[in-house]
């Protein structure tokens, strides 16, 4: 039996959060369901989405997104992070079942989730893992089944690309927004700590198209007072298209990617280097541990200790028998979250939810 889904999102960026719609979407529409990705502010994402433009829609207010949704007449809504269309839903679209997704770690936002009301018009809150489940409980508190469905991934990032483009040192990945919560300024502290001892190591920084203008001066402003600037490289943005090339070229090159996040719901950047062969070395969050092993697929530091991140990537750059064995146990365990398992996961959810409506 085939569903009519609606995914609504504030907006429209190339984020992680577009990419779990993405990926949802792609195995949906071959699964023969009909869907639909709503956003209400538009910050470039869109080339995310190719070759299903067709299947996003874009309003820049609320109520042109209810009456368009009115029409529409979805089965099932779920709202990533975004409450604003939830009542408007529930008045012109009774029918419309709908479901809150809570992807984000920041107090300010759970707190706002709490305070809306939107926990009585929802059926349904869906996390990405265990760690964000008791986040969730522990900050809102709610008597709603709240229903783990992990992110998972394409197969195109199992792709292999050309071991032409393997660089001659190796490339330390860091890969988020520049914001203070993904800690960007941390990552360039360890890179400083670890830079030409004893590997002549590369550092990229992916990520901060959006930034404010004073960011961007300030992240060139710390690299010079680290004297980083000569390996160092910085990319506003690379299309998500091109990440699994770029990670693959950092495992070839004996490299990793480093994360210095003081929040994770999930771990969608982490997952993404570990299914490109790309060993990690990541905080000890309690989502990260869901996904990494210490000693296994990557190094987990504690948390707030860059000291002992530094003295992990130096370990992981040094030793090229160890980074490749690392690389090859982070493939195999990625296998474990495919996007095909998260739909399932999804519908077997759903499923769930409709059997308890007929019960009662």
């Amino acid at each position: 039996m085939t569903s009519r889904f609606l995914f609504v999102y504030q907006t429209l960026a190339a984020g992680g959060v577009e990419a779990v719609i993405r990926d949802r979407m792609e195995i949906l529409l071959a699964d023969g369901h009909e869907v639909i990705a709503l956003f209400l502010k538009d910050r470039g994402g869109l080339s995310l989405f190719q070759p299903f433009m067709d299947h996003v829609r874009l309003f820049d207010d609320t109520e042109s997104a209810i009456q368009y949704i009115s029409e529409l007449q979805p089965d099932w809504v779920f709202h990533f992070d975004t409450p604003d269309l939830v009542s408007g839903i529930a008045k012109s679209s009774p029918r419309s079942r709908q479901v809150y997704e809570v992807h984000t770690t920041l107090p300010h936002s759970l707190k706002r989730l709490s305070r809306t009301g939107i926990k009585k018009q929802v059926e349904a809150i869906v996390v990405p893992s265990q760690a964000q489940r008791n986040l969730v409980q522990s900050t809102i508190g709610t008597d709603l089944p709240i229903l783990i469905v992990p992110n998972g991934l394409p197969d195109t990032f199992y792709q292999k690309i050309s071991m032409a483009s393997k660089s001659g040192s190796p490339i330390v990945l860091w890969i988020g927004r520049l914001e203070a919560h993904k800690n960007w300024r941390t990552y360039l502290k360890i890179s400083a700590m670890t830079a030409g001892k004893p590997v002549n190591a590369q550092f990229w920084l992916i990520g901060g198209r959006h930034a404010l203008p004073e960011q961007h001066l300030m992240l060139w402003s710390q690299l010079k007072s680290l004297n980083l600037v000569s390996n160092f490289r910085w990319f506003p943005e690379i299309p998500r298209a091109k990440l699994p090339g770029v990670m693959q070229m950092a495992a070839w090159s004996g490299g990793c990617l480093v994360s210095t996040s003081q929040g994770e719901s999930f771990g969608m950047v982490v997952l993404e280097a570990m299914a490109s062969g790309c060993p990690v070395v990541v905080p000890g969050l309690d989502a990260l541990l869901e996904l990494v092993h210490h000693g296994q697929e990557g190094f987990i530091y504690p948390r707030g200790d860059w000291h002992s991140a530094a003295d992990y990537l130096t370990k992981l750059l040094t030793d090229p028998v160890l980074q490749l064995q690392m690389g090859g146990a982070a493939q195999k365990r990625s296998l474990s979250f495919t996007a095909r398992a998260s739909v399932d996961c999804l519908l077997g959810q759903i499923a769930e939810l409709e059997r308890g409506q007929s019960a009662e």
